[in-house]
Order: C-alpha cells, then structure tokens, then sequence
C-alpha cells in the first residue's frame, strides 16, 4: 500500500489535541514545535494529495511545488490559492524560527489542508 498524504494530514491533526495539551501545561517550546510540524504535514499533505489527483508522482522533485501549483491553478483558482497560504504558512514555520507560529496559523493549515481534499474527493466521486 502506497503513503497518502492525508495521512500527514491526519497526523497534523492528532498533533494539534496534543499542542492544546501542551499549551496548558505552559511548555512553550514544544507547542512551538508541534505548532511548527502541524503546519509543515498540513501542506506537504494537501501537496502529496494534488500532485497524486494528478498523477505527478514521476515529476522531478525540485520542481514539484511549482508543478502542482500550475496543475491546480488550471482547475480551481480557490484551491491553487488556498495551497499557496497553505505554502506560505510551511515556510514561516520551517524556515522562520524568529517568528512565532500562532494557534490561528495553525487552525488555518488544517483547515486549508482539509478544504484542499474535500476539493480533491469532489473531483473523484
């Protein structure tokens, strides 16, 4: 059986009830780390997902991102933008650490990874 990226989704999302937890317990450092992995898997998630709905498994990986982003802006503009927040939101947690990643960009990855298969599940049933 091959990985589904809804299966990070689906992590990211398990992460999240944990991060709350975290959150209460007053451990800042970790909740920024599940904050930041939350929004990593959301997007590389709803990214695994687009490219596979278009059979891009064989593309050249540095050049995936972009690749996906063409196919998906072809058949929907409010899907192909809701990956680019979900992009953007990837970047400030995987390369900005002076930044903090806040419980709304957290809540907006997953629910933007979420938007992105109903999207994807749309197109198949």
């Amino acid at each position: 059986m091959s990985f589904q990226g809804r299966e990070y989704i689906n992590y990211a999302e398990h992460l999240s009830i944990d991060l709350k937890s975290l959150g209460k317990a007053g451990n800042l450092h970790l909740s920024q780390a599940a904050s930041r992995a939350i929004a990593s898997r959301a997007y590389y998630g709803a990214l695994l997902e687009v490219r596979d709905y278009f059979s891009l498994q064989n593309s050249e990986a540095s050049s995936i991102h972009q690749e996906v982003g063409k196919r998906i802006k072809i058949a929907n503009r409010e899907a192909a933008n809701d990956l680019s927040i979900l992009k953007a939101l990837r970047v400030k947690a995987d390369y900005k650490s002076h930044k903090t990643v806040s419980g709304r960009d957290v809540s907006n990855s997953l629910r933007l990874a979420r938007k992105i298969l109903t999207y994807i599940d749309s197109q198949i049933s």
